[in-house]
């Protein structure tokens, strides 16, 4: 392993990530060109993913082309959709004792299961409507709305609105949303809650600071 192509990613996490990631990188049909090594489709990626890097200059620095970098960005970014349901998602009820306790210990508040906010991912200009694209940081972006649980962990994920749209209505028309006003019970059995910033609705399981 390259140690000068990891940039600080641990090796315990690398080797967790090529455990689950790899045998949907591979090439298991064993004709045509040879595939570009799973452990380089993912670092490079990563890169990718991480830093403003082109395409040209990641695939400088990992020894492979624009457009075979091109390809494994979408084998990589399809394979981590294809995972993404096992680790993001709602706890069970042991995990859910755990997390609470944690977030007691941190802010001293009974019943907190998770934070929820958005962010912006940045994009370029769409080729239509793009005012709706842009934030009030004056940048073009998409709008990832996140649930945290007390490790930072993602326990649900919404994205694709535009960054013009009020975080209160994203989160209304979210998934998660309409799922847990169906079954209240069934997601906060023990009367949880997540906390929120001001531009979240007050409701008996979301509860954004006192404003007065």
């Amino acid at each position: 392993m390259n140690s000068n192509l990891t940039f600080g990613l641990h090796v315990p996490h690398l080797k967790f990530l090529l455990t689950i990631l790899g045998p949907n990188l591979e090439n298991n049909l064993n004709i045509g060109r040879p595939t570009t090594s799973v452990e380089k489709q993912l670092l490079s990626v990563i890169w990718l993913l991480a830093t403003p890097d082109s395409y040209r200059s990641v695939g400088e620095r990992f020894d492979i082309s624009k457009s075979t970098l091109f390809a494994c960005f979408e084998r990589v970014i399809d394979t981590l959709n294809s995972v993404s349901s096992k680790d993001i998602c709602w706890p069970r009820q042991e995990e859910l004792v755990r997390i609470k306790e944690k977030f007691k210990a941190m802010a001293n508040i009974n019943g907190v299961f998770a934070a929820v906010d958005g962010t912006y991912v940045p994009i370029k200009a769409s080729s239509e409507n793009p005012d709706v694209y842009i934030t009030r940081k004056c940048q073009y972006a998409i709008i990832l709305q996140v649930m945290c649980d007390s490790d930072m962990k993602f326990v649900d994920c919404f994205v694709g609105y535009p960054g013009s749209v009020h975080d209160a209505r994203i989160f209304r028309n979210s998934n998660i949303y309409h799922l847990i006003c169906e079954n209240v019970n069934k997601y906060f059995p023990g009367n949880e809650f997540i906390v929120a910033d001001k531009a979240y609705p007050v409701l008996k399981w979301c509860i954004p600071p006192d404003i007065d």
